[in-house]
């Protein structure tokens, strides 16, 4: 039978892969938006075509295809916010399970939210900038540079918020021992 330690540990490492799922869904999504906009196939009066939606592969009309792809780039941002809490109360569990050897350990898996205490954090505002930017050339002719900016920051906040998480509690830090409930 397995030992709860080493069921966390593997909990943390499935949590740290869908962390990395969810990156580069983000990203993918928010260039996806970028090219369609850059090409000016998002532009006002421009004709629909059929193009694939990565991630989820599947074709679409154009405006259709940019609107899945921000979903599913505003989702992504929030699945990190839950991927990252899990993998927070896995750490706090197995630092009150004296596991934090294996913690440390564990910590060394090759993840954007294990690289230290704040590259998870830069990397989280370089794919929230990228869906602003996304969404700053998408909006930009139409409705001008504060509403374009506006809505890149609207469609973006979920990565912000993970990165003001990352940095007041970043997932990388060392374990500490809790203090002894031994009071003899």
């Amino acid at each position: 039978m397995a030992e709860p330690k080493d069921i966390l540990l593997e909990n943390l490492k499935e949590t740290l892969k869908g962390a990395e799922r969810y990156f580069l869904s983000g990203i993918v999504s928010a260039l996806f938006i970028l090219l369609l906009a850059l090409r000016g196939q998002l532009a006002a009066g421009a004709v629909e075509q059929e193009v694939k939606v990565p991630i989820i592969d599947i074709s679409a009309p154009t405006f259709s295809a940019a609107f899945i792809a921000l979903a599913i780039y505003t989702l992504s941002g929030w699945m990190i916010f839950s991927v990252v809490n899990h993998a927070k109360q896995i750490k706090v569990e197995l630092t009150r399970l004296k596991g934090n050897d294996l913690l440390d350990a564990a910590l060394t898996y090759p993840s954007t939210l294990t690289t230290g205490k704040y590259m998870p954090v830069l990397a989280t505002l370089l794919v929230a900038a990228l869906g602003t930017i996304a969404m700053l050339v998408s909006y930009y002719d139409s409705n001008g540079l504060q509403s374009a900016v506006t809505t890149g920051l609207i469609v973006s906040h979920p990565y912000f918020i993970v990165a003001i998480y990352l940095l007041r509690l970043p997932l990388a830090e060392p374990s500490k021992t809790p203090p002894s409930d031994d009071s003899t």
